[in-house]
């Protein structure tokens, strides 16, 4: 399993009847109920009586989100189904809650993740919002005490930012950033600690995948990655860096091609000129051939 963040432009079907269940007058003077991804867009934008079909706009990777809420009990469920060139196949959502009118909302549920690789993971998501501010406490189920906390805010009818933290090792990951209405968004991702520290600059794109701008500082070997990423809607990435010494001489570089299922080819370079061939069979075993006659397993 390889979690993506992560986390629909095509034709419509089904009920596309939007805005049948929210009030006139909201909580919250920003109205991006429309596009931002929530249970309260699917409930808004069903059939006016908690049931929904449809192709949510700003994410043109998945082709259909079909559930109830049940307005009575506060029980739903959910399935959110990806486009074939996506590397997620469904995810199915189950919970309940409080999907108010006015636009609040305080749902808890458990989500089942599913790949094109047969894998599936389940998270547990608490997800509360007042007015124009609200905040996602996620328990990743199959990563014991992990456990991500994401709050945002409604600053405009097209935008919506995040401060999420996550705890990792002796630190905090922290990222900050915003989704916008046409299904862009950036993310600024850092963390700081004794042995390392690290500062991803992302791009969203509105039809799934990114591209980032990285730097990586190994304090326990005075050493420093410069790189990019780009990410693809199928799960593939390329990877592009240049590690530096303490002195900010260059001393290798690095170009990477990756499959969802970690297959794939690299080549590091070094100062002097030797170039070893990286062969990847998956995300954790490779071979590399070296120009100077080396080889290695790794």
């Amino acid at each position: 399993m390889v979690s993506g963040l992560a986390m629909l432009m095509l034709p419509g079907c089904g009920l596309l009847n939007g805005g049948n269940y929210l009030d006139r007058e909201r909580a919250c003077d920003h109205n991006p109920h429309d596009w931002w991804g929530s249970l309260t867009r699917y409930v808004d934008q069903g059939n006016g009586e908690g049931g929904f079909d449809l192709n949510p706009p700003a994410e043109q990777f998945i082709s259909r989100i079909q559930g109830k809420y049940d307005l009575d009990s506060g029980d739903f469920s959910f399935s959110r189904e990806y486009i074939e060139a996506h590397y997620y196949v469904q995810e199915i959502g189950t919970g309940y809650g409080i999907v108010d009118r006015n636009g609040d909302l305080d749902v808890i549920y458990k989500l089942e993740h599913r790949d094109d690789l047969g894998d599936s993971w389940t998270t547990e998501i608490h997800e509360v919002r007042e007015g124009c501010r609200g905040t996602t406490t996620e328990l990743f189920s199959d990563v014991e005490g992990d456990e991500a906390i994401e709050e945002y805010r409604f600053v405009a009818d097209d935008q919506v930012n995040i401060h999420r933290v996550v705890s990792q090792g002796e630190g905090q990951e922290v990222t900050d950033g915003s989704d916008f209405a046409d299904g862009t968004g950036e993310r600024l991702r850092t963390y700081e600690g004794d042995d390392y520290e690290y500062e991803y600059d992302t791009q969203i794109r509105a039809a799934g995948g990114y591209s980032s701008e990285w730097v990586y500082e190994d304090h326990s070997r005075d050493r420093v990655y410069r790189g990019d990423d780009v990410g693809r809607v199928d799960g593939s990435r390329e990877q592009d860096y240049t590690l530096y010494d303490e002195d900010n001489e260059s001393l290798a570089t690095w170009h990477e091609e990756r499959q969802y299922d970690g297959s794939g080819e690299a080549t590091l370079t070094d100062a002097s000129g030797v170039t070893c061939d990286y062969e990847y069979q998956d995300w954790y075993s490779c071979s590399c051939e070296c120009s100077n006659g080396t080889s290695c397993n790794c």
